[in-house]
């Protein structure tokens, strides 16, 4: 009897310190009465972007008809994006300088505003707001050569030129 009673308590003392052992490393329980955890933390979007320059606007831009009784074609809008993060100023300019028809190109921002001839008409567009990709905006455009002083002496055809958008910081 003293034998299973002494088989008994080392089975028992073996068990608490397994016990001991298993809840101190598992880090449930600390022997320790100070501990000490580190903690971490991303703060994002703080630093300002850098500022860049985007726009948008359409591949093509179909003016329609100029017939020789009216020599102006129909108002026509013509949508554009800011996608940059910085107030821009955009100006058209005909990219071949040397085109003559095309030269008659004229701008307005809004309808009871006067127009003026491409090169010298610019927009001013405003940044797209934080939780925007874009700020749209828009304006109208015609061919007008009631001024035009080359001879025009036959119909022409599908006449094309291409117009390039300098956009500027505001």
């Amino acid at each position: 009897m003293k034998r299973v009673v002494s088989v008994t308590i080392i089975i028992l003392c073996l068990l608490i310190v397994l016990g001991v052992t298993f809840f101190s490393s598992s880090g449930i329980v600390s022997a320790s009465s100070n501990a000490t955890m580190r903690v971490e933390v991303d703060l994002v979007g703080f630093t300002p972007p850098e500022p860049f320059i985007g726009i948008e606007v359409p591949d093509y831009v179909y003016l329609g008809n100029l017939s020789k009784k009216t020599m102006k074609t129909d108002d026509v809008r013509v949508d554009i994006n800011n996608t940059g993060n910085i107030n821009i100023t955009i100006t058209p300019f005909l990219k071949d300088s040397g085109e003559k028809i095309f030269s008659y190109l004229f701008f307005q921002r809004r309808t009871n505003v006067a127009w003026q001839k491409i090169g010298n008409w610019s927009l001013k567009i405003e940044k797209p707001e934080e939780d925007e990709t874009f700020r749209d905006e828009y304006f109208y455009m015609q061919l007008d050569l009631k001024k035009y002083d080359e001879p025009i002496n036959e119909d022409i055809i599908g006449h094309e030129a291409n117009i390039t958008f300098l956009a500027m910081p505001d």
